[in-house]
């Protein structure tokens, strides 16, 4: 039985910490200026997320291009294709 309630003691100290870890940086991200800065530029990142990873993309795919003409399982085609087929599944749901 004493087992069980060490555990159980355990659980609530993992809990508390992550609490208190998560308050922290929300109280970092709003309640700072570089915080406030870091949250606009992710917003803005993630604003044009699909713009900005297939230039990452294509950068990839002609960096790759030069080294070796070897079948690459990540060229711009594939992964326009898995693009694709993400934007058809999220419009079905």
């Amino acid at each position: 039985m004493s087992r069980t309630n060490e555990h159980r003691v355990s659980n609530f100290w993992v809990g508390f910490s992550l609490g208190i870890a998560g308050a922290v940086g929300l109280a970092y991200l709003f309640g700072t200026k570089m915080g406030r800065n870091t949250v606009k530029k992710a917003l803005r990142f993630s604003e044009n997320l699909e713009e900005n990873l297939e230039h990452f993309i294509d950068g990839v795919d002609k960096h790759s291009s030069k080294k070796d003409n070897k079948k690459n399982p990540f060229r711009l085609d594939n992964i326009e294709g898995i693009l694709t087929k993400i934007k058809q599944v999220t419009n079905h749901s």
